[in-house]
């Protein structure tokens, strides 16, 4: 079979001489021009590719070299029919077929194509634990609970801290929803300091979520980018079933690099990978933004509602059986936490009447009613640790230098 007649039998290549037989007719005659067939004088590239085609020379005995003498035999078998590329992976894929951006040893690209295979082999470690502690404290994780989840959300704070409601919506049908205007990092704080395991709990479950929705989409969100990406240079997928490992560059798009993007003493290898630099436009965002790119929400919804009402759940039953066991005291401990909420807040720093102290409460011990706080001089950072009564505290926040506030005494 002719080229021509390669070239006319491909598909995607059935316009492509007639789109450019014009354009490059003097190219394309120098290169059918030429003597393939002179013992004496060693083949070019365009040369061993004719007489490849036309059955004239033993494919086990060509080779073909960039223009730093690399014949890459362990990735590049020649064939009667073409080049066929073979790879051990994405990371290989991409150092051999885009070397400008990540083929050089110990450059940022040459690691980024280890982190993109991995992540296309579901071994990546995603850095959402990094950021869950942030997520929870910010109200992001609180924002997160839909459906049931929300439901039960709201049947904790009906019962045990009122005041928060005004953050839900209830339709007739039941249902229930946070507003988007909710303060969502007041429901985080007050959540934690009714059980301190609720906040590892539900951020356990938002970054199981987050893994499952990311780790179910990157290896296709990478797929639609590479796999099938160079075809238009003439490189397809050789395997059905698999990306990133069997490829083929057939004679006819072969000698279309020539005709497009160089001349009939220019070394094959360097041709293709320039038309890659010059064509493929298609690479992924840097590593770390794939996350925010690759994302099935399903999948987050699916795990991330499923351990968000168990958590919930447990909280309930918990406060619940508290309640029960303890109700006088549980009361008051309720009252505590409610009145600091409301005029103080957890887990933030708060100015006191003293100039230049700051006071931030951590939590109410339930079996002592005593707060835990820290209070500092804003002028040299020093923290102290403390435990009182909620009326100590109201005393440290409003009484202005009668004493040094890191001197009280609990």
């Amino acid at each position: 079979m002719t080229i021509f007649k390669e070239l006319y039998n491909k598909d995607k290549y059935f316009l492509l001489p007639f789109q450019y037989i014009y354009k490059y007719m003097q190219k394309i005659l120098d290169i059918f021009e030429q003597d393939e067939d002179d013992d004496d004088v060693e083949l070019t590239d365009y040369q061993k590719i004719l007489a490849l085609n036309k059955k004239k020379l033993n494919p086990y005995e060509v080779d073909f070299y960039n223009s730093e003498g690399e014949d890459f035999g362990n990735i590049i078998e020649v064939r009667q029919d073409g080049l066929h590329f073979t790879f051990d992976g994405l990371d290989e894929f991409l150092r051999f077929f885009f070397p400008e951006e990540y083929g050089d040893e110990g450059t940022d690209g040459y690691y980024e194509a280890d982190y993109l295979d991995s992540m296309y082999r579901g071994t990546w470690e995603w850095d959402f634990w990094d950021r869950a502690s942030d997520d929870w404290s910010e109200g992001y994780i609180v924002e997160a609970l839909k459906g049931e989840s929300a439901k039960v959300l709201y049947e904790i704070l009906k019962k045990f801290e009122p005041k928060l409601l005004k953050n839900f919506d209830v339709w007739e049908d039941g249902s229930v929803e946070l507003k988007r205007t909710a303060d969502f990092s007041e429901i985080s704080d007050v959540l934690e300091v009714m059980d301190s395991n609720i906040a590892d709990d539900l951020q356990a479950a938002f970054v199981n979520g987050s893994y499952a929705a990311v780790s179910s989409e990157a290896p296709q969100y990478i797929e639609d980018h590479y796999c099938n990406g160079l075809k238009e240079i003439g490189i397809e997928n050789y395997s059905t079933k698999h990306c990133f490992w069997k490829y083929e560059l057939s004679w006819g798009p072969a000698i279309m690099l020539f005709v497009r993007h160089g001349s009939p003493d220019d070394n094959l290898l360097d041709l293709m990978i320039e038309a890659i630099r010059k064509e493929f436009k298609n690479h992924t965002p840097e590593y770390y933004e794939i996350q925010y790119n690759a994302w099935n929400n399903d999948e987050f919804k699916r795990v991330f509602d499923r351990e968000s009402l168990s958590s919930l759940e447990r909280l309930l039953d918990s406060l619940n059986e508290m309640e029960s066991e303890s109700k006088g005291k549980f009361s008051k401990y309720l009252k505590i936490v409610s009145i600091i909420s409301d005029k103080i807040g957890f887990r933030k720093w708060k100015k006191i009447a003293t100039p230049n102290y700051e006071i931030y409460i951590q939590n109410v011990d339930k079996e002592t009613l005593k707060v835990n706080y820290r209070i500092k001089n804003a002028k040299d950072w020093y923290v102290k640790n403390g435990v009182t009564t909620i009326e100590s505290i109201f005393d440290i926040m409003n009484s202005p230098q009668l004493f040094d506030p890191l001197s009280y005494r609990n």
